[in-house]
């Protein structure tokens, strides 16, 4: 997962592979892709946390910290 620096998508994670697949993120001929995890609603494809329930958003507050803490490392480390 990456972050997502384009203007208008703060909050937004890519979910890619690491090393890059050519091609993955379209396959039988689907014409959307690009799958990302962000706040949001009712998404064709992403992952969402519902913005209008607090407690979906508390809980995707608490991955997008670890997901800024590890940004680039392409790994997260699980520590007690």
């Amino acid at each position: 997962m990456n972050k997502d620096d384009r203007p208008g998508h703060e909050g937004f994670w890519r979910l890619e592979p690491n090393p890059k697949i050519p091609g993955w993120m379209c396959r039988l001929g689907l014409k959307r892709c690009g799958f990302e995890l962000h706040p949001g609603g009712i998404s064709l494809g992403c992952i969402t946390a519902d913005k209008e329930d607090p407690d979906a958003m508390e809980q995707y507050q608490g991955i997008n910290d670890l997901l800024k803490n590890e940004d680039g490392n392409n790994h997260l480390q699980v520590v007690p």
